[in-house]
């Protein structure tokens, strides 16, 4: 059986309160585009007051039980658990120094302090999806780990 055409979807996320420096060194935050290591590249946001809003296209296919599955540069993680990451870097020297991440589910996560439902195909088929997430931990560091991503 052919495999099923990718459904192309544009996501945007808004990371609010973002933090400019860190231990006084210029922060670089981004989307991680591609593996770690030398094959990442981190695509930039646009600023807006004290946020940065992002925007990428990825492609979304069904599982074999009809689930949304992501793909493309931008998405990372295993099937089941795919999401995109917000990446810090320190400006060092002229060049970016990659020191920290944020994950936001795509798929349905449950977590000790949240639950998420993921992207539905309903949300796929409007062609965008957004969420807001803030760009300071509960320390008022950049904020990394995971965090809740209300897909609309």
């Amino acid at each position: 059986m052919p495999r099923p055409a990718a459904v192309p979807l544009q996501v945007v996320v808004r990371l609010t309160d973002v933090p400019g420096t860190w231990n006084d060194a210029p922060l670089v935050v981004g989307l991680q585009s591609g593996s770690t290591g030398s094959g990442a590249t981190i695509v930039p946001g646009d600023p807006d007051g004290d946020d940065v809003v992002f925007e990428g296209a990825i492609d979304v296919r069904p599982t074999a039980d009809g689930a949304p599955d992501f793909f493309g540069p931008l998405v990372h993680g295993p099937r089941g658990a795919r999401h995109l990451y917000v990446t810090w870097a320190r400006v060092e020297g002229g060049t970016h120094a990659m020191f920290r991440r944020l994950k936001l589910y795509l798929t349905p996560t449950v977590r000790a302090a949240w639950t998420q439902p993921g992207v539905s195909w309903d949300q796929v088929h409007t062609g965008r999806v957004a969420a807001s997430v803030s760009g300071r931990g509960p320390d008022g560091t950049p904020h990394c780990g995971s965090a809740e991503a209300r897909w609309g």
